[in-house]
């Protein structure tokens, strides 16, 4: 299994209201575009991903682990994958955001 994040979606993560906040507090900024790609692909790749869904869009999937950020700390970190129709040889990333400990 392939895993591919364009650039639109690092981007996204660093510049979205909603997601960039964590991130930048962590250290990533434009400047580690490719270092948080870097980071996300080796957490994936140590961790098995969770099918979530199937929708029209494709089959949807979790994966979960940890990442060192540019501060030096460790973050768990959940991003959401999907496997679209047409190639069901590659995740294709979709979010990444920090998570929470289940109780």
């Amino acid at each position: 299994m392939e895993f591919t994040i364009s650039d639109q979606k690092i981007i996204y993560l660093l510049t979205a209201p909603g997601k960039a906040k964590f991130f930048l507090q962590i250290g990533y900024t434009e400047h580690h575009m490719q270092r948080l790609r870097a980071d996300i692909l080796n957490m994936v790749s140590s961790n098995v991903p969770v099918s979530r869904a199937d929708t029209e869009f494709g089959k949807k999937f979790e994966i979960t682990g940890v990442i060192v950020a540019p501060n030096g700390r460790n973050y768990r970190l959940r991003t959401g994958w999907v496997v679209l129709p047409s190639n069901t040889e590659t995740l294709n990333f979709v979010t990444a955001y920090p998570a929470k400990l289940r109780q």
